[in-house]
């Protein structure tokens, strides 16, 4: 039997993209006792995703140097900062996240999970690199909900080097809890859908 994706409205993405940002706590963002209280709701969770984007940015580059390198040479860097477990009888995961190329936020995405190894963490971070353009392009052009393919762990060694990336792969992706950066292990099936931010 064909297996056929679902594509949930636009209005729908917003809502899932407002309910998972209370679930990560990304709701004190939204509080008017901020200077963001007269920016709209879409602006002012934009801009908590990128702050989130750059402060695991920084992290993982203090836990593993080695990564700073890769980021600096990828064409794309995609970055989903707080991924919470949404269904823990499934094992899967959500959170959000942006897509930076050029130095430049372009695309906005929630990312789902599922499979991940070992115990489910509260919240995770994943780091995908777009080493050509041509891996770049068929992403943006895939459908919604559209699985990843030709994905390659990446893997940091307890010094913060490199321990193990495919030579010539076309997409890395990392993840980590907090200080500790996940081990290899068997890949579990990420998917995304854009967001309407």
């Amino acid at each position: 039997m064909e297996r056929r994706k679902m594509v949930p409205s636009r209005r729908k993405f917003l809502l899932d993209a407002v309910g998972l940002a209370a679930a990560a706590g990304f709701v004190s963002a939204c509080v008017d006792t901020s200077p963001l209280s007269t920016v709209p709701e879409r602006d002012r969770l934009r801009l908590q995703i990128e702050t989130d984007f750059f402060r695991e940015l920084q992290r993982l580059r203090q836990v593993a140097p080695a990564s700073a390198g890769l980021i600096a040479d990828a064409i794309g860097v995609m970055m989903f900062p707080t991924v919470v477990n949404s269904n823990p009888v499934l094992g899967e995961q959500s959170g959000m996240g942006a897509l930076r190329v050029a130095n430049v936020f372009t695309e906005y995405y929630l990312l789902s999970v599922i499979g991940a190894a070992g115990r489910q963490p509260p919240t995770r971070s994943y780091l995908f690199l777009f080493t050509t353009l041509a891996s770049l392009n068929r992403f943006r052009a895939s459908d919604p909900g559209a699985e990843f393919d030709q994905l390659s762990q990446l893997t940091i060694g307890a010094d913060g080097r490199v321990a193990s990336a495919a030579p010539g792969a076309p997409l890395l992706w990392l993840g980590w809890e907090g200080d500790r950066i996940l081990p290899l292990s068997a890949q579990p099936a990420f998917s995304v859908a854009a967001l309407p931010l």
